[in-house]
């Protein structure tokens, strides 16, 4: 029998700044899009603007554009998933993990490449996006930057765990300009971890923006200074885990990094480690 469509083109939509293809939603994904519409939406983001613009801008654009709408199912297949995990753990009263990241979706390094990815459409668009579909977008980041901004809480703290790698790397780095640049980056992550009360996921990815032009070099070519750093940057994934899509995830970048890092920087990364709960493997 076939299964009855809907043509996405033939309805009214918003302004697009994405080319429109034509494309046709089966069964399956209307589920799916209404699941998205009404539920999943509201779990990207504890902001209500970024709520209001996954709901409606996002959406708005997905009908017109075959690959977007795509992408866009895709967290909410993911978000049934964990659902009906926790529906059966409590139908059933057992305990179950649902901390751990499928291989299959992907590691850090896609991550990076997303949010290099970003540089374009900056540059594309200009920090003046007041005109397009994802200017919500834009302004949301743009308050999170400042508030992650050092200069709003530097020197607040006294001992912590980000001061003690600050203080390895000033005795071991002789090189000025990554000098510069690690303790701008801890800087960064010391502010963005004071501010967790209020820490979400998108967070996450503004501070990774933040390091675009410095820090994110150097970890690609794989410095253990820089791994350890990325350790540290476990504590505030893991702030952020009150998400479902980040769930799991600080473990699983923890361990990824530590398996390619020496034995000396390795001590370096005990008190994140403790601070997730992170256990490293034996032998």
């Amino acid at each position: 029998m076939r299964v009855p469509t809907i043509t996405a083109s033939a309805r009214p939509s918003p302004r697009q700044d994405l080319p429109s293809t034509a494309h046709k939603i089966n069964l399956q994904d209307l589920e799916l899009f209404h699941v998205y519409s009404t539920t999943t939406y509201a779990t990207l983001s504890l902001s209500t603007t970024l709520r209001n613009f996954w709901r409606i801008a996002v959406l708005g654009l997905a009908l017109n554009n075959e690959y977007l709408l795509d992408l866009l199912l895709l967290p909410t297949l993911r978000y049934r998933s964990i659902a009906n995990k926790w529906s059966a753990t409590l139908t059933t009263l057992k305990r179950c993990s649902f901390g751990d990241v499928p291989v299959k979706e992907g590691s850090f390094e896609d991550w990076i490449f997303l949010i290099q990815g970003t540089r374009q459409l900056r540059d594309t668009l200009g920090w003046d996006a007041s005109e397009s579909s994802l200017a919500p977008l834009f302004k949301f980041g743009a308050e999170r930057w400042d508030l992650q901004c050092p200069s709003t809480s530097a020197g607040v703290y006294g001992s912590d765990t980000v001061c003690e790698i600050q203080d390895r790397i000033n005795a071991q780095v002789e090189d000025l300009e990554s000098i510069y640049i690690y303790t701008e980056t801890i800087n960064s992550l010391r502010s963005a971890v004071y501010y967790s009360v209020g820490l979400e996921g998108t967070d996450v990815f503004v501070w990774l923006h933040r390091c675009i032009d410095g820090f994110l070099p150097l970890l690609e070519r794989s410095t253990q200074k820089a791994q350890a750093i990325l350790e540290h940057f476990c504590v505030m994934v893991k702030k952020a885990e009150t998400q479902w899509w980040l769930q799991g995830w600080a473990n699983r970048i923890m361990s990824e990094v530590y398996g390619r890092m020496d034995e000396e920087h390795r001590a370096w990364i005990c008190r994140p480690a403790e601070e997730i709960g992170w256990v490293a493997p034996s032998g």
